[in-house]
């Protein structure tokens, strides 16, 4: 679902001119919790101008944040998910995954642990 379009005026101060979509429900705190759908839902976004924006509380946080320890650093980038695959393939090659993987199942234990 996207977020409706812009009306231009702020929920708060109801100036108009140029707004922001603020989260209600943060979006860091939504995708810690597993709740991605907020990100994009209607009901957890109200538009604010930029004024009334930098005084919600996660905007004054960060600020007091970057004061403090001065601007925050960007996260790297989760790595892919080369285990995931490289142990699928050796599931394959080995029998375990695909056709007939019940019955080789069923007959040995299996090491699944991959060496990279």
């Amino acid at each position: 679902m996207a977020l409706p379009a812009k009306t231009g005026t702020c929920s708060i101060c109801k100036k108009k001119g140029s707004t922001d979509w603020h989260h209600i429900i943060s979006q860091h705190h939504a995708i810690r919790t597993g709740r991605e759908d907020l990100l994009d839902n209607p009901d957890n976004v109200v538009e604010l101008c930029r004024g009334c924006h930098k005084q919600t509380t996660a905007s004054m946080v960060r600020k007091r944040l970057t004061k403090k320890h001065g601007p925050m650093k960007r996260r790297k980038a989760k790595p892919p998910k080369e285990v995931i695959e490289a142990s699928s393939e050796k599931l394959t090659e080995r029998g375990v995954w695909g056709k007939g993987h019940r019955e080789a199942r069923s007959t040995e234990k299996y090491d699944l642990r991959v060496s990279v």
